[in-house]
């Protein structure tokens, strides 16, 4: 006798590939599958598993509640199909729900005068607080003093870059941030304006530095007063206010370099104390050198006493440093008239259908705070030459001592 009840059952194997990850607060729906027969059922043996498992094999969180479930996180279990012929099938899985997706909404920035400010507002899908940051601090600048409420004030002129942001939580991942933009324009100077007054731009000191700063102001604003003037060095880098005319404060101990200074001069309402605005300095430039600081150059081509026959072109080159400040450019004369100008080394230029004479030639190299050395002279000669072919007679007197007599 055939035995067909064991040709016609079979253990089960599971089929399915790997279940894949999902994201947190949405639905997850993943189907196991396994051969028999008897038809298997399929369990878990995990029962507080984030998904519940249908004897058809479907693991499931149905529709998220108000729980938001799935939540974030690592999950693993082992899948059992069984169909009473031995042995169960089992499959152990892990799934990663990861962190639900959020996005911001932040609306355009209108552009705003100098000295001007508002109110920073934008939300996120996640219903979390978002922060703003300055992209551009040295135009305009980002205060939380009273969250939720957020201020923006415009520091001076340019074009201000401010993102939002939402760093995410346990459940929420970090938000793509979102970056809004506007132009800052100057205000009306006849009216309320600072500018420094000492040092001068473009001046010079010898390291250890100490540089004494002044300020003017002036206010055409009634019921109001300047509160203070503060200075800057290097774009955003806040040294000190001073709030006496005329605004005096001593920087001491500068570092070696050239440094970029301005002034910031506060207005406020003499009824209600408020900020009613600021007016910004033109910058300045200083420079602070181990030693007095002077450019170092030499003209290196041509060779001294160079001998030239026209028609010519002559090749000018100088070789310029400093160690305090960057050379911004280094020019060429002949005979004291300005011939050319090289901006960036190698410092060359060519001297083109030079006409005869003899010429002494000089190299004068500037740095970025004005100060100009020139270069010891080379005499060059350019001649005509003397004609192929020609010849000429020349008569020499000698001494009668050396006549024959």
């Amino acid at each position: 006798m055939i035995n067909t009840t064991s040709a016609a059952t079979h253990a089960p194997a599971f089929t399915n590939g790997r279940p894949p990850d999902g994201e947190a607060g949405t639905r997850y729906d993943f189907n196991f599958t396994a051969t028999g027969a008897p038809n298997p059922v399929f369990s878990l043996t995990n029962p507080s598993f984030f998904a519940d498992m249908q004897p058809s094999g479907l693991l499931t969180t149905g529709t998220p509640g108000a729980s938001g479930c799935p939540c974030p996180g690592l999950y693993s279990g082992i899948a059992i199909a069984s169909n009473g012929v031995a042995p169960d099938a089992t499959q152990p899985f892990t799934i990663l729900i990861r962190r639900a997706n959020q996005t911001i909404t932040f609306g355009a920035l209108p552009d705003q005068s100098l000295g001007g400010g508002s109110f920073l507002d934008a939300t996120a899908s996640s219903h979390l607080p978002v922060t703003f940051v300055s992209l551009t601090p040295d135009i305009c600048s980002v205060t939380s003093d009273s969250p939720p409420i957020v201020a923006l004030l415009t520091l001076r002129p340019g074009f201000c870059i401010v993102r939002a942001e939402q760093a995410g939580s346990g459940y929420f991942a970090p938000a793509p941030s979102v970056d809004r933009g506007f132009i800052v324009s100057p205000g009306d100077p006849s009216y309320f304006s600072v500018a420094i007054s000492a040092p001068l731009d473009g001046a010079d000191f010898v390291a250890p530095g100490m540089v004494t700063l002044n300020a003017i102001t002036h206010n055409g604003y009634l019921f109001s007063h300047v509160r203070q003037v503060d200075y800057y060095h290097d774009g955003t880098i806040f040294l000190s206010p001073a709030t006496t005319p005329p605004y005096t404060l001593t920087w001491d101990n500068v570092e070696i370099g050239t440094h970029v200074l301005s002034a910031r001069a506060t207005l406020v309402n003499d009824q209600s104390g408020l900020v009613g605005g600021y007016a910004f300095s033109p910058p300045i430039t200083i420079a602070v050198t181990p030693v007095a600081d002077q450019p170092l150059v030499t003209l290196t081509a041509p060779s001294a006493n160079s001998l030239y026959v026209t028609p010519v072109i002559i090749a000018l080159a100088a070789i310029a440093t400093d160690p305090a400040a960057p050379i911004t450019k280094v020019e060429f004369y002949g005979d004291g008239t300005l011939l050319g100008t090289a901006t960036a080394a190698p410092y060359t230029f060519t001297w083109n259908d030079v006409p005869p004479g003899v010429y002494p030639l000089t190299a004068r190299a500037t740095n970025s705070v004005g100060a100009a050395t020139t270069s010891a002279p080379v005499i060059v000669w350019v001649d005509t030459g003397i004609p192929i072919g020609t010849k000429q007679r020349m008569t020499i007197a000698l001494p009668s001592s050396c006549r024959g007599q």
